[in-house]
């Protein structure tokens, strides 16, 4: 007689392991917002996917218990954007449109919208250059958009028409290019109607909103939003030696003036034409007088007038004047004659106050702009080397 001894197959006893969060848990989170590990893991990996510290979490998660917000509803937004004062990328924390919408409603004082207003639809060809290439799109889009909001006064149910806001001035770009990014090239409506939601809405609860743009409104959304405006490197000492008649060979006293000018000028981002480190320097070490090229930063003449000199010359008395209610097509066209990354941070200095009195949302564009011409100064200077 045969006997069968059946095996049984073994059974594996592991526990099943949660693999750590994709941002580490900050000590004081559980404590201050109520927020476990698990709830963390879900928060950096799902609902703040793009934020690169938990610093950034902790600045929403801050900023929505104050404002009584439930962070899983996706309310607010994490941004990186360019910090060209420190030189690095910081990350800050902006509503969305479910915000607002939420603050209204808790008002108790909301008393709904009524149908979008749309502006006549016009087609335009979008053109630009991008870091993958050359880009041309055709889209459909309204001129503008309008939405008119319902408050409740005194019991009685009062409309207040929220501002035109125009497709042109609010769309998102593809990095550099004056191309709208991919989001507001798929719904060119529904994201013009956000904008639109969130200025009506900030029009009739300025007190639960002042003048907090959304992040729709700021042209961060869904995309990076981050923009390169290093300043480019000082020029070689090269381009300030300066033209013979005819070229001739430079002497050791010509190299000698434009090694200590072409120093001062890394050292101070400017050439002084009076006194031992300006072109006098140049004259007495040399024996000749230095020609400046049109490019140089002295200008055309190679010196300062007496008035830039002495400090009575007014910058916006040297520099293109402010178009007429921050027009943005006047804007870009007034930027795009200024040849120098000096002579725009000039422009933008002469005429802060005139951008400081523009609608806040106008002026987020006009000094978009501003960046956007510094970045393409750089790139052409920076190809060009």
């Amino acid at each position: 007689m045969t006997q069968t001894a059946e095996t049984a197959a073994p059974q594996s006893t592991a526990l099943a392991t949660i693999a750590p969060p994709r941002l580490p848990f900050p000590k004081g989170v559980e404590e201050r917002f109520g927020i476990d590990r698990t709830q963390w893991k879900a928060l950096v990996e799902a609902v703040f996917p793009m934020a690169k510290s938990p610093d950034s979490v902790v600045l929403a998660l801050a900023y929505c218990r104050a404002r009584r917000l439930d962070p899983f509803k996706r309310v607010v937004h994490i941004v990186p954007i360019w910090d060209s004062a420190n030189k690095r990328e910081v990350e800050t924390v902006w509503p969305g449109i479910a915000e607002h919408r939420t603050t209204a409603m808790r008002t108790g004082k909301y008393g709904g919208a009524e149908a979008t207003v749309f502006g006549p639809v016009v087609e335009e060809r979008f053109e630009g250059a991008t870091k993958n290439g050359p880009v041309s799109v055709v889209l459909k889009f309204p001129e503008w958009c309008q939405i008119t909001v319902y408050r409740m006064v005194d019991s009685q149910r009062v409309a207040v028409p929220g501002p035109r806001v125009y497709w042109r001035e609010y769309f998102s770009k593809l990095g550099r290019a004056n191309v709208p990014n991919d989001r507001w090239q798929r719904a060119p409506f529904q994201m013009i109607e956000k904008c639109a939601e969130a200025a009506a809405l900030r029009r009739a609860f300025p007190e639960e909103f002042g003048d907090e743009a959304t992040v729709e409104e700021s042209g961060f959304f869904d995309q990076p939003p981050m923009k390169d405006v290093t300043p480019p490197p000082p020029p070689s000492r090269q381009q300030f030696t300066p033209a013979s008649k005819p070229a001739a060979p430079p002497t050791e006293a010509d190299e000698r003036a434009a090694d200590r000018m072409a120093e001062q000028y890394a050292r101070t981002g400017s050439i002084q034409p009076i006194g031992e480190e300006g072109p006098e320097l140049y004259e007495k070490e040399s024996g000749r007088a230095p020609e400046a090229p049109e490019s140089s930063p002295l200008g055309a003449t190679g010196a300062l007038s007496v008035g830039e000199r002495d400090g009575t010359d007014s910058a916006a008395a040297r520099v293109p004047p402010f178009p007429a209610g921050g027009d943005l097509a006047a804007v870009r066209a007034t930027l795009a004659g200024i040849a120098t990354f000096e002579a725009v941070n000039a422009w933008e200095e002469a005429h802060a106050e005139a951008i400081k009195k523009l609608p806040a949302i106008r002026a987020k564009n006009v000094r978009q702009e501003i960046t956007d011409r510094r970045a393409e100064i750089n790139a052409a200077e920076g190809g060009g080397q």
